[in-house]
């Protein structure tokens, strides 16, 4: 139970400390000035306790195994991070076409036109958890089987990218929030 808990929540963690990291390293700002930085931090811990606790429910830890070789390892990890990604855009799309969906659920996340980094976890309850739905749904169905390592770096890669989508490393993103539509992807530029 345990180290189920660690893979839930050490993903987390380490991608925001590398984006800080990244962020101060590079001289881009991870969150603007004169912005309601309280708000915005209560609002990634919400996140944060609503993801993880997520993520620990949905997790078919029976799909996690101990060992594989490197090539199916490596095998593994890229077809999670593809699947993981389709599904993913694919909710991100339907939060942006259904109306009621984008007003009460995907609103919140929009607010910011001109996002940083600190704006990626903004994110309503429900918008929380179907995000973590669509990085776990591969798990749950059983359709891919990772190990610990794997699930972890893949998830650790996808929350920075994400994290450093938001005003850092990809202009594609900010003309998303800017205009509302298209690059629903979070890691794969689509």
């Amino acid at each position: 139970m345990l180290s189920s808990l660690c893979a839930v929540l050490i993903p987390a963690g380490f991608a925001s400390t590398l984006a800080v990291i990244f962020c101060a390293a590079s001289g881009q700002v991870l969150y603007k000035p004169k912005t309601n930085m309280p708000g915005k931090l209560l609002a990634n811990a919400q996140t944060f306790v609503v993801g993880t606790t997520t993520a620990y429910m949905f997790y078919n830890y029976d799909s996690i195994v101990q060992y594989q070789p490197l090539h199916l390892e490596l095998a593994s990890m890229l077809y999670f991070s593809l699947l993981s990604e389709l599904i993913f855009y694919w909710t991100h799309r339907m939060l942006h076409v259904n109306n009621f969906m984008y007003r009460h659920v995907h609103r919140k996340h929009h607010l910011e036109t001109t996002p940083s980094p600190i704006d990626a976890y903004i994110l309503s309850i429900p918008e929380t958890v179907l995000v973590v739905f669509s990085f776990t749904f591969p798990t749950c169905v059983g359709a891919v089987y990772v190990t610990q390592r794997a699930l972890a770096f893949i998830q650790t890669l996808h929350l920075l990218v994400a994290i450093l989508n938001h005003g850092v490393i990809c202009k594609h993103h900010m003309l998303h929030h800017k205009y509302l539509r298209g690059n629903y992807s979070n890691v794969y530029p689509l």
